[in-house]
């Protein structure tokens, strides 16, 4: 008689299978240019997709067709290459005029400026956002800390308090910042990388509706919102499936999500009345 399995493998087993076969649907290169990761993979130079890539995920909110046509239209404001536009910025006022009549939802043009010459200030001090984040070439402390040094830096480099940028301090799910670091540090055929101090293994997932809905449904979390906690259980839980590459699910259970999400919406409209 066959011996049977523990029920804990029988489950990893199980949630392996539906992740990987997720991951094959949806994590191929031919979604990316549905993502605001497209702004990012145009760029070979790390400065240029550090800089497109802070201001692509800071936009990272809303649907993805919203957020893709936000993000092409700072792209253009900024100027290309964008790490040498921004170096070319003379002065904040500079840059809001650039930015005047932008908007995404309730981030306005000036919010934009604001993040993009502290991004200028901070890489004139440091030489990258990298090297901001990480001292002495190394990430100092957790990953939490590696953040909260960079907004932190960001924040006295743009002297004003910048609206497009979470304190990690606070708990909540810091989602566009974890994005961005997904972003910088994996590297595949969807994730460009660029950054070297930090490796896959120390990444979190970035908690969006779609992937924290995912997360409770195959019973990775209890919590009833995303935040940093949840974060924290839910890639300690896809660790133990792929230990030096955690957050590999993340594209594909986001864009599983969003194909799901516009079905529900088609059926919807379909059976309104006329």
């Amino acid at each position: 008689m066959r011996r049977r399995p523990p029920q804990h493998r029988r489950s990893r087993s199980r949630l392996r299978s539906e992740l990987e076969r997720c991951r094959r649907q949806f994590h191929r290169p031919d979604r990316i240019e549905r993502d605001p990761i497209a702004e990012v993979r145009r760029w070979a130079d790390p400065a240029d997709r550090e800089v497109a890539g802070l201001l692509a995920a800071a936009l990272a909110y809303g649907s993805l067709a919203q957020i893709r046509r936000s993000v092409h239209n700072a792209m253009e404001r900024l100027g290309i290459p964008p790490a040498a536009a921004l170096a070319a910025a003379s002065s904040r006022r500079e840059l809001r005029r650039r930015f005047a009549g932008f908007r995404h939802r309730w981030t306005t043009g000036d919010d934009v400026a604001d993040l993009l010459w502290a991004v200028r200030v901070c890489r004139r001090r440091w030489g990258s956002l990298e090297a901001a984040m990480c001292d002495h070439g190394r990430p100092g402390g957790g990953l939490r800390d590696c953040l909260t040094r960079l907004v932190d830096r960001l924040t006295r480099a743009g002297g004003t308090r910048l609206r497009l940028l979470p304190d990690p301090r606070l708990g909540s799910a810091c989602k566009r910042l974890l994005l961005f670091l997904r972003w910088m540090v994996r590297r595949d055929a969807v994730d460009p990388g660029g950054w070297s101090r930090l490796s896959p293994r120390e990444l979190l997932l970035p908690l969006d509706v779609h992937t924290f809905r995912a997360a409770r449904r195959l019973g990775l979390t209890r919590r009833q919102g995303p935040s940093w906690r949840a974060a924290e259980e839910i890639t300690k839980r896809f660790a133990e499936l792929c230990p030096d590459d955690p957050v590999r699910y993340d594209f594909a259970l986001a864009h599983a999500g969003a194909v799901r999400r516009r079905a529900r919406y088609s059926e919807r409209r379909s059976a309104a009345p006329r």
